[in-house]
């Protein structure tokens, strides 16, 4: 099985060699790695045309919605049609985000072979994130992220023993630092939507999938780390409340309007670092009537504390 990766890049090539290849464990001999640019400065772009090559990377142009990860997406899945490669799933880092296994691909080929029988009914995949919340002391560690289900919001982190170990389990949506994309799945069941550009354009993914009762799944034991400090030191600044990624762009930083538009309730806890606390499960729960029968009635309807759900649990809770 061969996997295509994927980087949306904004003013911020350095962090190919002098953060990510420098610190990936894993062996990427069956990997084909892509990179979009978003609409970096020169300085960049010169960065870009030097180190892209050395390191294997296929540069892919982008002309409109370049700040949309998922416009990104349909253009690595339309370049893999086109040169007739197979490949199934597309994953998605962040560059600060990077596979802590060696045998990082083997393994994530060997579970999606487990739940073959399901490949029509898997859409995304997630992996345990190390430091998010970034840098927090202690570290905190996520699988995923939510605001539905009973007795948790925000990052899947603290979550009861049970959930690690399992071989998966369905969740909310994944972590966006480090996602795969059933290619099918995406093409035949996502429409695009180029409003969500840095923020929420997984989490919109997974909840256009949870609406037609594909799941979004975490494998537990395979394992990235999201090494934001790193990035820092490097003058990235995280994202999303420092970043000119929205400050050149202002559409790019009212992803929680257009979430609110199409969903008919607010993602997260907040609008923001430093805006008005709320309840999504709350505000949710206003507009349940919208999503009976699909996964999201099913997760509202259970407490974090009853364990996770498996795919074949979840199908048999869906009927």
């Amino acid at each position: 099985m061969r996997f295509a990766c994927l980087f949306s890049s904004y003013n911020n090539y350095c962090l190919f060699d002098k953060l990510w290849f420098k610190n990936n464990k894993s062996d990427l001999e069956k990997t084909i790695i892509f990179n979009v640019d978003c609409g970096s400065n020169e300085q960049n772009i010169k960065y870009r045309n030097a180190i892209l090559k050395p390191l294997n990377i296929v540069d892919l142009k982008v002309e409109d919605n370049k700040k949309s990860t998922q416009k990104h997406i349909q253009a690595v899945d339309s370049y893999l049609s086109e040169n007739h490669i197979e490949c199934d799933w597309i994953v998605l880092f962040q560059h600060d985000c990077y596979p802590e296994q060696k045998d990082f691909w083997s393994l994530l080929e060997n579970k999606l072979s487990s739940i073959e029988k399901y490949k029509d009914k898997v859409g995304v995949v997630g992996f345990k994130v190390l430091d998010v919340p970034q840098n927090l002391n202690p570290r905190q560690d996520s699988y995923g992220r939510g605001n539905i289900i009973n007795g948790h919001y925000g990052w899947y982190k603290d979550l009861p023993k049970e959930y690690s170990q399992a071989e998966h389990f369905v969740v909310e949506s994944t972590a966006w630092m480090a996602v795969a994309i059933n290619r099918k799945v995406f093409r035949e069941h996502v429409k695009p939507d180029y409003n969500f550009c840095l923020n929420l354009w997984g989490d919109d993914i997974s909840h256009q999938l949870n609406c037609k009762n594909i799941c979004s799944i975490v494998f537990p034991d395979l394992i990235v780390n999201h090494d934001s400090r790193a990035k820092n030191l490097l003058g990235i600044a995280n994202s999303p409340d420092k970043s000119t990624f929205h400050q050149t762009d202002p559409k790019a930083y009212q992803h929680h309007k257009f979430w609110k538009e199409k969903y008919g309730w607010r993602w997260g806890m907040r609008d923001g670092p430093g805006g008005t606390h709320r309840n999504p499960r709350e505000e949710f729960g206003n507009v349940l009537q919208k999503y009976y029968g699909t996964i999201n009635h099913v997760l509202y309807n259970r407490h974090i504390n009853d364990g996770p759900v498996s795919i074949d649990h979840m199908m048999r809770l869906l009927k």
